[in-house]
């Protein structure tokens, strides 16, 4: 990546933490990004499935889903807010810098945390993320600087809604609308042909008569 090319796209990559009652913060701009790899997958059924009808009946999206999203990205984080070694670019952009070592020490308690993330890369924007793997690597060219392989994955989100029933006193029909309750045991009784029949049977029992 060019000089130019850094300092024109080095804020449309970001990754900030969701707060639950709405908006972002603990900002991170990464300095350079080096390489950002996108994966969407279906998990798709392996049996046969009946083939879509005009009357609506068969349906190939019931026997697919989509599996939770990730992006992979390897980026750096420059020292003491320079994007470059041979040029201190601080000055040009204004930007929350941290050092490399704050940079790492946030990124570890995002993960830690499991706290959910939106992350803005060049091509897309995520929201729900969690940071599933983060590797660092030093070495001579890097040691004053992070460089970092991160792992994002989506957290596939549902949500429950509450719901009032009627009490029973008020149900027309309350013995087949009420909410179940646990009563006991309860032992099936015969009706009908077989109730006469077992009640012949006990009589002639009580007889005396096989």
């Amino acid at each position: 990546m060019d000089i130019l090319s850094t300092l024109l796209n080095q804020q449309t990559r970001s990754i900030s933490l969701i707060q639950p009652e709405g908006g972002q913060t603990g900002l991170l701009l990464p300095s350079v990004v080096i390489s950002e790899s996108h994966s969407d997958t279906l998990e798709i059924t392996d049996h046969p499935i009946e083939a879509p009808t005009t009357e609506g009946y068969g349906s190939v999206a019931d026997h697919a889903w989509r599996k939770p999203g990730s992006v992979t990205m390897k980026v750096g984080f420059g020292s003491s807010g320079s994007l470059l070694d041979l040029w201190d670019t601080s000055g040009v952009v204004s930007m929350p810098w941290q050092s490399p070592k704050q940079v790492y020490e946030t990124l570890q308690g995002f993960q830690r945390a499991r706290s959910l993330l939106e992350v803005n890369t060049g091509k897309r924007l995520y929201k729900n993320m969690l940071l599933k793997s983060l590797t660092v690597t030093t070495d001579k060219d890097t040691e004053n600087v992070l460089s970092a392989d991160l792992i994002f994955q989506e957290v596939l989100i549902s949500r429950a809604t509450k719901t009032i029933v009627e009490d029973k006193s008020r149900m027309r029909d309350r013995q087949s609308t009420a909410a179940q309750r646990d009563t006991g045991n309860k032992s099936a009784v015969p009706t009908g042909n077989n109730a006469l029949v077992t009640q012949i049977s006990g009589t002639r029992a009580e007889r005396g008569f096989s």
